[in-house]
């Protein structure tokens, strides 16, 4: 097939045995930034379609990286960009919306989740761009939510779908120890009547406490169909907000760490469940079994699929179908990512090289 631009690539799976990611390379060295984001805009409707069979798409070995490439690749495929309003976690804005990964500890792993499924309004689709890899871990595992669903025992499955969530999150006008983003922040205002008016657009519940500390109670569904294969899909966070986070600490081999967080949750939970930032029941109040959540715990992270950034990698996720996490690292690590609400493709839809062709023009 003939295209337009000097770009050829090929295309593999990561592991044989999944469909997710799939690999898009160059064939060339000489290839250019431009070179790579024209034929993305002749192939946005091919990605489109890729994105759709295997849920996530690395694209590797191109000469991109900065936040200017990474703005040029949103624009060439035409997508239509969210701002971070109500995001839970820190992040900063490096060039319009292009957005930093989350800025949390280095020594705190971030597990799997679909980018604001705690959230009425959430991405489509997600993208990350790798400008600097870390030396030491930073990896951004990936998980088929399909295969999530599948895997978690249907008692479990059917009471989370039944009963729903109720995300429970409490943000300071200040940042504290553990309140480290504020809802100043989170809104993108100073106006508390502004983020009255935000909250009631999503359904949230607002209590507004001593020294203007913000309480936000959020129903939302554990479960959801895909909107295109009409599957169900493992969409929720129960295992980040619920008031046990220690025990991702130990699981990575930080026992003392995983200690005195522990000995924070139990007071917190004994004494003063608001004194925590995070909590999470089921949507008729009722607590979630620790059990239940260390079982899900560990579907997730047994579900997935890791590999080493290298520089340049860009990888565009279905966050309703893939999900995302981060490993610790050591050393500078810069990635960066955007939040996409949906895509344009209404170019050509010509064929390229699927994993067991070799190449495509």
């Amino acid at each position: 097939m003939q295209s337009n631009t000097k770009l050829n690539v090929t295309t593999r799976r990561l592991n044989e045995d999944r469909p997710l990611p799939l690999v898009v390379e160059s064939e060339h060295d000489c290839a250019t930034a431009d070179d790579f984001l024209a034929w993305a805009g002749e192939k946005r409707q091919w990605i489109a379609e890729q994105l759709d069979h295997h849920g996530g798409i690395l694209f590797r070995g191109f000469p991109i990286g900065t936040p200017a490439d990474f703005q040029g690749f949103n624009d060439a495929m035409g997508f239509e960009l969210m701002e971070y309003i109500r995001g839970n976690t820190p992040r900063s804005v490096v060039k319009n919306k292009v957005y930093t990964s989350t800025e949390i500890r280095r020594f705190a792993p971030i597990p799997l989740h679909n980018e604001m499924s705690y959230a009425s309004k959430y991405p489509t689709l997600i993208a990350f761009l790798c400008n600097t890899p870390s030396p030491i871990g930073g990896e951004t595992p990936i998980a088929d939510m399909h295969e999530v669903w599948n895997n978690v025992p249907p008692r479990i499955r059917d009471t989370f779908a039944e009963r729903g969530l109720c995300y429970t999150q409490i943000v300071g006008r200040q940042p504290s120890r553990f309140l480290k983003k504020t809802w100043t922040e989170m809104f993108h205002t100073e106006d508390k009547s502004e983020v009255e008016r935000l909250c009631a657009e999503q359904k949230i519940e607002v209590v507004w406490g001593k020294n203007d500390r913000l309480k936000l109670n959020h129903i939302r569904p554990a479960v959801m169909p895909h909107p295109k294969s009409g599957k169900n899909i493992w969409f929720n966070q129960a295992h980040i907000f619920h008031p046990s986070f220690s025990r991702e600490l130990k699981r990575f081999g930080m026992p003392v760490r995983a200690f005195l967080l522990g000995r924070y949750e139990t007071f917190c939970r004994r004494r003063n469940p608001d004194l925590y930032p995070y909590n999470c029941k089921y949507g008729d109040g009722g607590t979630i079994d620790l059990k239940d959540i260390e079982e899900v715990r560990d579907i997730l992270w047994n579900s997935s699929i890791k590999f080493p950034w290298q520089q340049g990698d860009l990888v565009l996720l279905d966050n309703i179908q893939t999900a995302h996490s981060r490993l610790p690292y050591q050393g500078e690590r810069l990635i960066l990512t955007t939040l996409i609400q949906r895509m344009a493709t209404d170019s050509t839809s010509d064929s390229v090289a699927t994993p067991g062709a070799s190449t495509a023009n």
